[in-house]
């Protein structure tokens, strides 16, 4: 189904025992329905599938996926493919026999079927009940599994079919009705929310799926790697992926983690950024250049944009799942990776720009705390010597003992071929090293400050 090949499921024991109590209790009594659901890449369409994959031979399956051309849905997408797919395996005759009278209104959906009378002409209810009634007749032939996957991107017509087939239905045994959905699409302006609620309040069973933990990930990547993985090549890639199944294969399938993101993975995120409103994405982009996390007042202020339209295109990032609200003032990126996808979009000059007006906000704002942002944003604005500048006058406020001060010394040594006259500044190259090799003794990396000292001696006079 839905084109996902099988593999063994890891994790999701629990969830995929619910799916088969579920499945049990619609055999012995009554017709079911089981919502499935978590953000884009969590693996709802992989739990279904194993839950398919584990059914008897004598179980009809049906799939319906639900479609969209840009922001609008496709009509009748998910209902076509599976009156397509029951048209092929039972024929034409049969679907007639069991939908009756209803035939006429459900002809027209499939391509080269008998012609019938177009849905739109009809009462939507005369629609809704040939439905119902083909697939009771389905049902007492025998046990009927029906899967609709991605309901997030359904139309009115299936979001109100499944509130009618949940009611209809209900008395029907041998039946199970599976929807799957993004949370983080379903946003309150929805249009399928109010149709969506109603679900949720007469689902049989609410399989919301969380995030995987650091075994998981690991049991997941660790057969897409060379056997000789290294430690810290999985322990980066349960990192990068934020315990996300989807971004963990593609990671340990294409650089195990390293460099730049696979195509696939890029491409599947950033289909998500370029639907947004244009103003929407400029200000993610400023928001992407600035971090992973921002405050309003910042992103305002940057972005040179009035709180009213900033707080538009913010809402309507958020309603898309890419953002995320973590107080009243402060917003992150819903993950790391997504941030990194946008800010790979900033062309170079306006990637300039915006590190330089967010270091001189720092600065007016007197944002000193975190010092190692505020140089990381002087270095990329091309302020190398206020980089430079600010980290050794830093360091040597902070002493060798501070844990900042191995970081500070190490931006000014790779800083130092790129500044002006760096030596009337901080002092003899030599001396310099030695410094930092003080420092890093002090917080115990002994073999980074045996190297350092080495290199000191080297570059005296």
């Amino acid at each position: 189904m839905s084109g996902v090949g099988h593999r063994p499921l890891v994790g999701r024991a629990s969830e995929l025992d619910t799916l088969r109590q579920a499945w049990d209790a619609s055999l012995t009594g009554r017709a079911g329905l089981v919502l499935v659901c978590g953000e884009a890449g969590i693996g709802k369409s992989t739990l279904v599938n194993e839950f398919v994959n584990g059914l008897g031979p004598d179980t009809e399956v049906l799939l319906g996926q639900c479609l969209t051309f840009g922001n609008e849905a496709v009509p009748y997408a998910a209902l076509s493919q599976i009156l397509r797919t029951l048209v092929g395996r039972v024929g034409e005759d049969t679907v007639r026999a069991w939908s009756g009278a209803g035939f006429a209104v459900l002809g027209s959906l499939v391509p080269g079927l008998s012609r019938g009378v177009p849905p739109e002409s009809r009462d939507r209810i005369q629609v809704f009940e040939a439905v119902a009634d083909l697939l009771q007749a389905a049902a007492r032939e025998r046990p009927l599994v029906l899967i609709i996957e991605d309901l997030h991107w359904a139309d009115m017509f299936t979001g109100h079919l499944l509130r009618f087939l949940d009611a209809a239905l209900a008395d029907t045994p041998g039946l199970l009705i599976i929807v799957t959905y993004r949370t983080d699409e379903i946003s309150g302006r929805h249009p399928l929310r109010p149709a969506l609620a109603e679900l949720q309040r007469r689902a049989r069973v609410r399989l919301p799926l969380d995030p995987f933990n650091t075994d998981e990930i690991e049991q997941l990547v660790r057969p897409l790697l060379p056997q000789d993985a290294s430690p810290a090549t999985i322990r980066r890639i349960v990192e990068r992926s934020e315990g996300i199944p989807y971004f963990a294969e593609e990671l340990a399938r294409s650089t195990g983690g390293h460099g730049a993101l696979p195509a696939t993975l890029r491409d599947a995120l950033l289909v998500r950024f370029l639907v947004l409103d244009q103003e929407t994405q400029q200000l993610l982009q400023v928001a992407a250049v600035m971090g992973v996390q921002f405050s309003f007042d910042d992103l305002v202020a940057v972005s040179e944009r009035d709180e009213t339209h900033a707080g538009e295109a913010l809402r309507e990032a958020m309603q898309a799942g890419l953002v995320i609200d973590l107080d009243e003032e402060q917003y992150a990126f819903k993950h790391t990776i997504l941030r990194d996808v946008i800010h790979d979009e900033v062309l170079p000059g306006e990637h300039r720009r915006i590190h330089s007006r967010y270091a001189d906000l720092m600065l007016a704002r007197r944002r000193t705390s975190n010092l190692l942002e505020l140089i990381h944003h002087l270095r990329a604005a091309g302020r190398n010597q206020e980089g430079f500048e600010t980290a050794l006058r830093r360091a040597d406020e902070l002493g060798d003992a501070h844990p900042d001060s191995v970081e500070l010394y190490q931006v000014a040594l790779d800083l130092w071929d790129q500044v002006d006259d760096p030596e009337r500044i901080l002092g003899r190259y030599d001396e310099v090293l030695n410094r930092a090799a003080k420092a890093n003794n002090w917080l115990g990396d002994h073999l980074r400050a045996s190297r350092l000292i080495d290199a000191s001696i080297a570059a005296m006079p």
